[in-house]
């Protein structure tokens, strides 16, 4: 019974993978028209099979309803904007000198990678491997 779980997983983390792009649409799509045709040779060979089978073509309709809505929302879901891309517009600055920069398309000031304003480096203090010693008291 693990199979329709790990095959909802699999579905909404290729549309993740894509999202906003064609492909997650199409396997999101074709997915729900497997889940369709799987119910469709279920109702079909209704007489082969055990007589809990209906409670099976019943319970698909919701599981193929949430796969498809909740994969179609992950198909919706911004993507996240690449390292030279202006934050508010998405206009790619690759190529242009990032220091003082502000975004040809929409006048805002670059903030990101080569522009002076980054946040300073994280300083980790080093965890020694032994304990210190312990001193003595006299």
């Amino acid at each position: 019974m693990l199979l329709f779980p790990i095959f909802a997983t699999i579905i909404w983390a290729l549309a993740m993978c894509w999202r906003r792009r064609w492909p997650a649409f199409a396997i999101v799509t074709g997915a729900l028209v497997v889940l369709v045709f799987v119910v469709r040779v279920f109702t079909i060979s209704r007489d082969l099979l055990p007589e809990y089978s209906p409670i099976f073509y019943e319970l698909m309709w919701p599981y193929i309803f949430l796969t498809g809505a909740i994969g179609y929302y992950i198909c919706l879901l911004p993507r996240p904007p690449l390292e030279f891309e202006c934050r508010s517009c998405r206009y790619d600055l690759s190529g242009l000198d990032l220091n003082g920069l502000t975004c040809p398309e929409c006048g805002q000031p670059w903030r990101g990678t080569g522009s002076g304003f980054e946040p300073p480096p994280v300083v980790l203090t080093p965890i020694l491997k032994i304990p210190p010693a312990k001193r003595r008291v006299l």
